[in-house]
């Protein structure tokens, strides 16, 4: 049933590829100025965090860094992120809209036979953010006063594959295209990409397998130490070819996450995360430092997630602050205490795997007037 299960979803995915790119076929090239949006960040789990995404996994981790779509899968057969529609400039009707859909299919779900201490995953996704500026009513030159609704958008066609054993390392590589309607009626279309990267490393685990921490085992608790390092390339591309701007950007981040289990349930979670983000200049060359992050997150039974960082800038601090909800560690702490004990084996994978999360985060907005919030439903199995 897993098996069957993986290779319909992944094809799902495949499918979805092809009618998108099929519907985003057509090549506008006028002239637009400036597409600084690609580089907004609408996910509550980063903004919670200080804004750092590069090393998160979760349901919209591939907007950010398209290798965490590997390690997302490593375990998950499938993950959509609900429409979002979040107002990024309160006083105005500004909206940042996301969505995102994958699948990956694992080795140890195919070949479990083959596969029992080694897992590869191969995963597709499919994202796109929106910046919806809403009906504006103004003087456009060559027009002169109209009514009109401009709007920023990109699709990004994504793939990555992970391996898992000792360690965890996932790749990634999106093809992003970008349509924007600021000056209407022209729409300018062109491509981006985006280059990922992250390893994890399970001290902990590797540590419990090697049978040197036996005390631990005595109580019947995992511990689990993993520290994980991740570098993206971000809107890569050839400027002067679109006489365009388009914020090109380095991603360097540092995590360390600690979790405590009982039982195979979790107890407490603590992740620390870091993130530096440097300017893209003239095609290759890196320049100074636009942000620097910093977040912490702690969990209390892989349910409920308590979030808080802060966003440097060579021009401003701003201070952020989340939560977040998962169903999957109440079901987890049900079947431990035996609340729960499903007897047919469909049932127990989808109690085992199902998930839904919310999230939760606000920051302050550009001139620290309003707070902007960020809230995503996000499903996965």
């Amino acid at each position: 049933m897993n098996k069957r299960l993986s290779i319909i979803l992944f094809s799902l995915i495949v499918l979805i590829f092809i009618m998108f790119g099929q519907l985003h076929a057509q090549e506008y090239k006028h002239y637009i100025p400036n597409l600084v949006f690609v580089s907004l960040i609408n996910s509550p789990a980063a903004i919670g965090i200080g804004k750092c995404t590069i090393t998160l996994k979760d349901e919209e981790a591939v907007l950010y860094n398209p290798a965490c779509l590997g390690l997302l899968h490593l375990n998950s057969i499938f993950a959509i992120t609900l429409p979002s529609s979040n107002n990024y400039y309160p006083p105005g009707n500004y909206k940042l809209k996301t969505f995102s859909i994958s699948s990956g299919i694992q080795s140890k779900r195919i070949w479990p036979q083959h596969f029992r201490k080694h897992n590869f995953c191969l995963a597709l996704a499919y994202s796109k953010l929106v910046y919806d500026y809403g009906d504006i009513t103004g003087h456009v030159p060559g027009y002169g006063l109209i009514n009109y609704h401009p709007s920023h958008r990109y699709s990004n066609y994504s793939i990555s594959a992970a391996y898992e054993n000792s360690i965890r390392i996932g790749l990634g590589y999106t093809h992003r295209i970008i349509r924007s309607s600021y000056y209407y009626p022209d729409t300018l279309e062109l491509n981006s990409y985006d280059f990922g990267i992250i390893l994890e490393l399970p001290i902990a685990i590797a540590i419990k397998r090697d049978r040197i921490s036996n005390r631990i085992n005595d109580f019947n608790l995992d511990w689990e130490f993993t520290p994980s390092i991740a570098y993206t390339i971000n809107n890569f591309c050839d400027e002067s070819q679109h006489r365009v701007f388009l914020p090109q950007r380095a991603k360097f981040g540092i995590s360390i996450y600690n979790e405590l289990k009982l039982n195979k349930s979790v107890i407490i979670s603590a992740r620390l995360s870091y993130e530096n983000e440097q300017k893209r200049i003239i095609f290759r060359t890196f320049l100074r430092t636009l942000y620097t992050r910093y977040g912490a997150e702690i969990g209390f039974g892989d349910a409920f997630f308590i979030r808080f960082g802060r966003d440097n800038t060579s021009y401003d601090a701003d201070n952020t602050s989340g939560y977040g909800f998962k169903s999957r560690g109440i079901v987890s702490w049900l079947s431990t205490m035996n609340i729960i004990k499903p007897k047919n084996r469909l049932l127990n994978f989808i109690l085992d795997n199902f998930n839904i999360s919310y999230d939760y985060a606000s920051c302050p907005g550009d001139n620290d007037q309003y707070n902007i919030h960020y809230l995503k439903f996000g499903i996965s199995l």
